[in-house]
């Protein structure tokens, strides 16, 4: 199973449908994708095999994508065509801060109607698909523990040293940041051995700006490879 937040935040319109098309391939391998969306487009939403919608904390609608259109129709809700259905949706259930007196009606509607017409088809389902699934019982799922550090750590260092191999002009500019760092630490503190006053100061400053070039090292690398929005 795979959970991904805000799948498509942040992205423009081709790249986001190229990544949930991806989702939906490995779904059609048999793993279970669950991705949280943000205003998707017409494009984006009917890659989605089931939705389940949420307004004001409550359930709204479970099911089908393809059923949606006909179950919004039946409760007077109908999604007018050649239009958004993520849109329409989205001002549908939005709860506003201090919400009027039809909003609230307009929102006890929609949770009556899941209640009446999906909850008890959605509750069957759940039934079905545990007498036919195996699922852990409590024991079991108390044996499932995080990851230890030392795999967690085994794993960051592969992903950093796939990231460097994947980007190889990065890679040559860090080596030569560091190479020509390392000419003018050795130039600046040549034959400092001593133990007098100014040598000790000395040796203070050079282990000063090494600690401060290797942390403003990290820093670069974060600057360049990540886009700050405002």
């Amino acid at each position: 199973m795979k959970r991904i937040v805000e799948l498509t935040s942040g992205l423009d319109s081709f790249t986001a449908y190229t990544i949930v098309k991806v989702m939906k391939d490995i779904s059609r391998k048999g793993k279970t994708v669950i991705a949280i969306v943000h205003q998707p487009s017409t494009d984006i939403f009917s890659l989605f095999d089931r939705i389940y919608l949420l307004g004001g904390g409550k359930e709204v609608y479970q099911g089908e994508t393809e059923q949606l259109y006909d179950y919004f129709k039946m409760i007077g809700k109908e999604i007018p065509a050649y239009t958004n259905p993520a849109d329409q949706l989205i001002k549908l259930m939005h709860a506003k801060e201090k919400p009027e007196p039809e909003d609230i009606k307009l929102q006890n509607e929609l949770y009556e109607n899941y209640d009446k017409h999906l909850r008890p088809k959605v509750d069957k389902e759940i039934i079905e698909c545990r007498a036919k699934c195996p699922v852990l019982d409590e024991k079991r799922l108390l044996e499932f523990r995080a990851s230890g550090f030392a795999l967690q750590f085994q794993q960051l260092i592969f992903r950093s040293f796939k990231n460097l191999v994947r980007n190889t002009t990065f890679t040559r500019v860090r080596v030569g940041q560091i190479v020509i760092l390392g000419i003018l630490l050795d130039i600046l503190f040549w034959n400092k051995s001593g133990y007098g006053q100014g040598d000790v100061r000395d040796k203070n400053g050079a282990f000063f700006f090494i600690c401060t070039a290797q942390f403003m090292l990290s820093i670069q690398s974060v600057l360049l490879t990540c886009t700050f929005y405002t």
